[in-house]
């Protein structure tokens, strides 16, 4: 860290660049203010820029690490992830303000996000619907339309639970493509 003669020094010489006639030297008032935050919360070691830290990061891994890893999103909003029609679907709670601290929190707190498709447009067999069905449970699925919908709420952000809605609905249609033991070889 620096010593106070150091800060108080560097912020001198700042206060000069405003005060002379230096095209490049000019800088306002707040830039002075939020580097000298900066400055001082680096020194009580409250940011994140520290090259020296003595803990290793490399295998630390929260959900959403994990998710960023092995997701596999579309290149952009013109490319499609799935081929086969699907809609997907998010909650948004709309209310005057309140004073309770979770207004919400009978239906959670959380953004709920829900992807459904229907049976026959996945491209499976029938064979393979049947275990695609087996594998979600008869709860998720709607008998009449054949509609099967998916449903995420880890995160608080809608995007974080889209994506993983995804990477759900990905492992789900391998794992009920994959033969079972029991299935004969085609």
């Amino acid at each position: 860290g620096e010593t106070s003669f150091e800060m108080s020094r560097q912020i001198r010489s700042h206060v000069r660049g405003l005060t002379s006639d230096g095209r490049h030297n000019f800088r306002r008032k707040k830039d002075l203010a939020r580097y000298t935050h900066y400055r001082v919360m680096r020194a009580a070691g409250l940011t994140h820029d520290n090259p020296d830290e003595e803990v290793d990061r490399r295998g630390f891994v929260t959900p959403l690490t994990e998710m960023q890893d092995t997701s596999n999103l579309p290149r952009s909003p013109l490319h499609r992830r799935f081929f086969f029609p699907h809609t997907l679907s998010y909650k948004v709670y709309w209310g005057p303000p309140s004073v309770q601290d979770d207004p919400n929190a009978y239906e959670g707190s959380m953004v709920g996000c829900t992807v459904a498709a229907r049976l026959e447009d996945l491209p499976l067999t029938q064979q393979q619907k049947e275990r695609l069905v087996d594998i979600v449970g008869p709860e998720c699925v709607d008998e009449n339309t054949g509609v099967v919908a998916l449903e995420a709420d880890m995160f608080p952000d809608r995007n974080h639970n889209a994506a993983i809605l995804g990477d759900m609905w990905e492992k789900l249609l391998r794992e009920a493509a994959q033969p079972t033991p029991a299935d004969p070889p085609e």
